[in-house]
């Protein structure tokens, strides 16, 4: 090689250098920033080598290597794979303690059973509170006429005053028995949502109570982590 040569050399070195550090450094910012928690296995990162390409802001970099994250958070209790090992999509690679997991499971499931007896018990008290309500009304029926018939009787100086006091007393306490029991009735009809014959599974507070039941299902079917795609992995 020339010395007249060894400028330009230097120069296409230089450049070769620079282009595979830019390579390099965009890489590292995807695999950092891309993946926000690769989780520790034995010390390193688990990674799957494989042939997917990355899109960077200005570019398609070819990314050797594809950080396995885990949705949920915990101490990883067992490690399926080791180390160069070739896996296949869907297989699992490692475990992360359950039983928090199963626990908010278990919380879950009883107070799903929880919200149903509330539900059961309020529709039961609906029925007994119109039960109440129509034996109330049958009462106040009556006072009403009896007040009626002694009004008539009165008239013809067949009953005293009192006797008929009795009776007009007797019908207001029974039209007044039924106000609060009407004020029952509206009361457990708004905790059943205003729709006393819906089924269970329509009510507001048994949808919630089930939506927390299938996120405490979901979160322990994540407490295993499994490969997104075929690859080897790699420390």
């Amino acid at each position: 090689m020339s010395k007249s040569d060894s400028p330009t050399t230097e120069a296409q070195d230089h450049s070769s250098v620079s282009e595979r550090a830019q390579g390099r450094g965009a890489l590292r910012r995807w695999l950092l920033l891309g993946v926000p928690l690769a989780l520790a296995l034995v010390g390193g990162w688990i990674y799957l080598h494989g042939g997917r390409f990355v899109e960077t802001d200005n570019a398609y970099l070819k990314a050797d290597k594809l950080a396995v994250s885990s949705e949920v958070t915990g101490a990883i209790s067992q490690v399926l794979v080791r180390e160069n090992e070739a896996v296949s999509a869907g297989q699992a690679l490692f475990r992360i303690d359950a039983r928090p997991y199963q626990l908010a499971l278990q919380s879950a499931d009883a107070q799903l059973a929880q919200v149903r007896s509330d539900l059961t018990a309020l529709k039961s008290s609906y029925r007994e509170t119109q039960a109440q309500i129509e034996l109330a009304q049958t009462r106040s029926r009556f006072a009403e006429r009896e007040e009626r018939r002694l009004e008539d009787l009165l008239a013809r100086k067949f009953v005293s005053s009192a006797a008929y006091d009795d009776a007009q007393q007797a019908a207001v306490l029974a039209r007044q028995a039924l106000s609060p029991l009407q004020r029952e009735l509206e009361r457990i009809a708004d905790q059943l949502g205003g729709r006393v014959d819906a089924p269970f599974e329509q009510h507001p507070r048994y949808r919630v109570a089930m939506a927390n039941r299938e996120q405490a299902q979901l979160d322990l079917e994540r407490c295993e982590i499994r490969a997104p795609s075929d690859g080897t992995v790699s420390g």
